[in-house]
């Protein structure tokens, strides 16, 4: 399951994978972080194998990390591989991390018989990151929206 420069994230990486889901919570969150949670599923990842993450750059140094999990639509019994996150870091963005992830991603997918479905939820950079996406998937499938509340807020 290696692609490029992504590795299969240890023990040794949880604590900067916390800090990254944080810095995606900040960039693109649309509710607050709950870190006990993030915490567990982090560990439960890594430590149980519950999902596969990738990451890019050293346990105190991740660059980049992708989280990937297999799950079934609503309206099927058959699995697919699913992303909980594709997310690099400001600075390394001008590298193929983003493209690495991906390509790791459908490496991990092909490995285990399975389609790989993923999305752009984002609040910047959007037209940027479904370029990167279109150059990468075989289809394109839709989009996502939100409706907020009365008070707009969580």
């Amino acid at each position: 399951m290696k692609s490029h420069n992504v590795r299969l994230a240890t023990p040794d990486d949880i604590n900067e994978i916390i800090r990254l889901i944080g810095g995606i919570s900040n960039e693109n969150g649309l509710f607050p972080l709950a870190v006990n949670k993030i915490t567990k599923l982090v560990h439960d990842a890594v430590v149980n194998r519950t999902m596969v993450i990738g990451v890019i750059g050293q346990p105190a140094n991740i660059e980049a990390s992708i989280a990937l999990a297999p799950g079934q639509l609503w309206y099927t019994d058959t699995y697919n591989l699913g992303d909980l996150w594709h997310y690099v870091w400001p600075q390394y963005r001008n590298s193929n991390h983003a493209e690495n992830l991906i390509e790791f991603a459908k490496s991990v997918a092909n490995q285990m018989g399975m389609d790989f479905i993923s999305g752009v939820v984002a609040k910047e950079r959007v037209d940027a990151k479904m370029r990167l996406y279109r150059k990468h998937f075989d289809a394109f499938l839709g989009g996502c929206f939100l409706h907020r509340h009365m008070n707009g807020s969580a």
